[in-house]
């Protein structure tokens, strides 16, 4: 059964942000499949140059840091990050803080994806939480949700 299954255009406005998706089960499932895929990830030179700047002034001070330390950090990467979460009756049961891009996570009794604790899928209330901690640039992301009964 398809619960989301949704497009975002994200971008710098929904950083350190969270989109929450309270959904309920009616029945038992045998497992839960959550899908996140986001692009790009790191964010192309040019358009980092202003979130890089920015930093630079607020948490390099010339009084600390040396000239050549606070320009070197102009050339840094920036990339952007996005993770799940999931929660049954308000209690936690799992999540994953990592930068794949492209992921799918497995929820059930026997086996569930690093992050997620093993869990019976019951019926009742359930919260899946999409966390925007760095968009520094537009960000296309495809999230979906689907409980499987075999």
């Amino acid at each position: 059964m398809q619960i989301i299954d949704e497009n975002l255009k994200l971008n710098k406005n929904d950083s350190l942000t969270h989109r929450r998706f309270p959904f309920k089960l009616e029945e038992n499932f045998d497992r839960i499949i959550i899908k996140l895929s986001y692009s790009p990830t790191h964010v192309g030179q040019g358009e980092n140059i202003e979130v890089l700047e920015e930093a630079v002034e607020k948490y390099l001070s010339d009084e600390i840091y040396s000239e050549e330390d606070r320009k070197g950090t102009l050339d840094a990467n920036i990339e952007n990050f996005l993770t799940t979460s999931l929660f049954y009756e308000g209690k936690f049961v799992g999540a994953y803080h990592n930068k794949v891009n492209d992921q799918e996570i497995v929820v059930s009794r026997e086996f569930s994806s690093r992050g997620y604790k093993k869990f019976d899928v019951r019926a009742g209330s359930y919260e899946f939480v999409l966390s925007m901690h760095s968009c520094n640039s537009d960000v296309d992301a495809k999230i979906s949700l689907e409980a499987i009964d075999e």
